[in-house]
C-alpha cells in the first residue's frame, strides 16, 4: 500500500575470477580491453542532447539465489522512469534502446531491488557495454569493484564502483526527528549546517578520488533542494516517528527560507545533472525554483522544463509550453520536449486498442461515466499505478482469478491508472492485465481521491448489479476480495 516509486535463469552461472598483473581479481568473461583502473580527474560534464542510445548489459557470476529479476529504472534530467523487469536469456546479456533527453543515470538492481548496484551514467547517441560482477563476494566487499563500462562515462562509472555509496550525503531520510515541528527558519538553519559540514568534509577527505570527491559536492547541492521539494515525506516520517497527529505540523518554507538555501548552496552549475544519491529530477519537482532566485540557472530551467516534459509525456502539451521552453537558455529543452511528445504520440498509437477513451465529464462524474456502460453487471476498479510495487504485486496475484473461480461474463474488470505512470511502462504493462483499460488525468484522479478518501493505492471501488458505488479499501485482503466478487455475482 506503498507509493513508491521497479532473471528466471534454468542454470546457474559459474565463472571463475582472474587476477590481473594490477592485482585486482576481475571476473571469469570480462573483456580484456576492460580490466584496467578507471582514470582519476575532473567530473564529465553532462551532455545536454537527445539522441537514442545501445546499451548491452552482461552479468557476471550471477547465482540463481540472487532473485529471478534484473531492475533497471533510468534518471534523466527531468523524470525517473522504471522500466520492465528484464529476463536474462541464456547468454547472460540484455541489449537495451534508450530514448534519452541528456545524460542519464542508470539504477540497477537484483532481486527486485533488494540487493543494489552501484549507478551507472550513459550518454546519449552511445552505444554502451555495462559488465556487472555478481559475485556474491563482490557484492558485499566495501570498496570491491562490480560495474565495468565504456562510453563517454566509463572512468566516473568505475570509481563510482569502489566508492558506492557516497560517504558524504544528506538524506530526506536522516532529517532531524523532530523538523515537523519546526519553524521554516530553525528548518533552513539545520539543513544549512548539515550542508556546510558535510562539505568541509569533503574538502578535508584527500583519500578519495578528485572525480568523486566532486560528483560529492554535486550531488550534496542536490541533496539540498531534495530537502526543501520533499518535505512532506520529511513531515510525515517523523510524524509516524513521533507518534503524532498530522495537526502538530508547523513546518512550512517561506519563499525566502527557500531563496536564503538557493543563495547559499549555489546552483549555477550544468554538472548538477549529473548527481547521485538524489537524481536531479527528485530534486526540482513541487516547487518553483525559477521565482526563488534560481532563475537561469540550471535548478531553475530545469525546474520549468520537468513540468512541461511531464505534460509532454501525457499528451497535454500546449503551444504556450513550447514556447516556455523554446526560450530558455539552453536549446536542448525545446529538443527534448519534441522528442518526448513524439514518442508519447506513437506509444499512444499503438496501444489505441488497450487503453480505452476516458468519458468527457467533470472530473466528479468520471466513475459513474466510465461504470454507465456496464449497468447490471458486478464491477471491479483498482485504482493503482505502475511505480506502485504493491498495486503490481496485488495484480499479479489476482489476475489467475480471472480466469479460474471468477471466470464469469458478468464481472467487469476496470483499472485507473493516471498521467504519473511513465506511458513506456503502462504501454507494456496493461496487455498482460485482462480488463479495461483508462488512463487519468491528474485532475481526474485527485477527484476520485477526495471523494472516495482514499489513502493509498491499491485501492478498490466496488460497483454492485444495482449500480450501488462503493470505496472498498478492505478489499487488499486478496482472500475477501474474492468472496465480496463471488457473492455478489451470485446474487439474483
Amino acid at each position: 500500500m506503498l507509493k513508491t516509486k521497479h532473471f528466471l535463469l534454468s542454470l546457474c552461472l559459474v565463472t571463475v575470477a582472474c587476477s590481473s598483473n594490477d592485482g585486482v581479481s576481475y571476473p571469469d568473461g570480462l573483456p580484456d580491453t576492460m580490466k584496467h583502473q578507471p582514470n582519476d580527474g575532473s567530473l564529465p560534464e553532462a551532455m545536454m542532447k537527445v539522441d537514442s542510445a545501445n546499451v548491452c548489459i552482461t552479468l557476471l557470476g550471477r547465482e540463481i539465489h540472487q532473485g529471478e529479476q534484473f531492475n533497471v529504472t533510468l534518471f534523466s534530467i527531468a523524470d525517473c522512469n522504471e522500466l520492465s523487469p528484464v529476463t536474462l536469456p541464456s547468454d547472460g546479456k540484455v541489449s537495451l534502446n534508450l530514448s534519452l533527453q541528456g545524460s542519464t543515470m542508470l539504477s540497477m538492481g537484483l532481486n527486485d531491488f533488494e540487493e543494489r548496484l552501484p549507478p551507472a551514467w550513459i550518454a546519449p547517441g552511445e552505444d554502451i557495454d555495462i559488465y556487472i560482477d555478481c559475485r556474491p563476494d563482490s557484492l558485499r566487499t566495501p570498496g570491491a569493484a562490480t560495474i565495468y563500462t565504456t562510453g563517454t562515462y566509463s572512468d566516473l562509472n568505475g570509481l563510482m564502483s569502489t566508492h558506492y555509496p557516497l560517504a558524504h550525503s544528506i538524506s530526506i531520510f536522516n532529517a532531524p526527528d523532530n523538523a515537523y515541528a519546526m519553524t521554516g527558519d530553525e528548518y533552513t538553519a539545520v539543513i544549512l549546517k548539515a550542508y556546510n559540514d558535510s562539505l568541509n568534509a569533503i574538502n578535508s577527505d584527500q583519500s578519495t578520488p578528485e572525480m568523486i570527491r566532486e560528483l560529492q559536492k554535486i550531488t550534496l547541492k542536490t541533496d539540498m533542494a531534495a530537502m526543501v521539494t520533499q518535505l512532506p515525506i520529511i513531515i510525515r516520517y517523523g510524524i509516524i516517528s513521533a507518534s503524532e497527529t498530522p495537526d502538530s505540523t508547523r513546518l512550512r518554507l517561506s519563499d525566502t527560507n527557500i531563496a536564503n538555501i538557493v543563495k547559499s548552496v549555489g546552483f549555477d552549475e550544468p554538472k548538477l545533472f549529473m548527481a547521485s544519491g538524489h537524481p536531479f529530477a527528485m530534486s526540482i519537482e513541487n516547487v518553483d525554483w525559477a521565482s526563488n532566485g534560481a532563475a537561469g540557472t540550471p535548478l531553475g530551467d530545469a525546474g520549468v522544463y520537468q513540468k512541461i516534459a511531464r505534460k509532454a509525456s501525457a499528451g497535454r502539451l500546449s503551444d504556450e509550453d513550447r514556447n516556455t521552453v523554446n526560450n530558455l537558455r539552453s536549446p536542448f529543452y525545446g529538443d527534448a520536449v519534441n522528442a518526448i511528445d513524439k514518442e508519447y504520440q506513437a506509444k499512444l498509437k499503438e496501444s489505441m486498442d488497450i487503453i480505452q477513451k476516458v468519458p468527457d465529464v467533470s472530473p466528479e462524474k468520471i466513475i459513474e461515466a466510465i461504470v454507465a456502460p456496464h449497468k447490471g453487471k458486478v464491477v471491479m476498479i483498482d485504482m493503482w499505478n505502475t511505480w506502485c510495487s504493491p498495486c503490481r504485486a496485488a495484480i499479479a496475484e489476482n489476475e489467475p482469478f480471472k480466469s479460474g473461480e471468477l471466470a464469469d461474463d458478468d464481472i467487469v474488470w476496470i483499472y485507473l491508472a493516471d498521467e504519473s505512470s511513465p506511458l513506456n511502462l503502462y504501454v507494456g504493462l496493461i496487455p498482460d492485465i485482462k480488463g479495461l483499460h483508462y488512463r487519468l488525468s491528474a485532475e481526474q484522479a485527485e477527484a476520485i481521491s477526495k471523494r472516495f478518501g482514499i489513502d493509498g493505492i491499491p485501492y478498490y471501488i466496488f460497483v454492485t448489479r444495482d449500480g450501488k458505488i462503493e470505496g472498498r479499501p478492505d478489499l487488499r485482503d486478496h482472500d475477501l476480495f474474492k468472496k465480496t466478487i463471488i457473492e455478489e455475482v451470485n446474487r439474483k
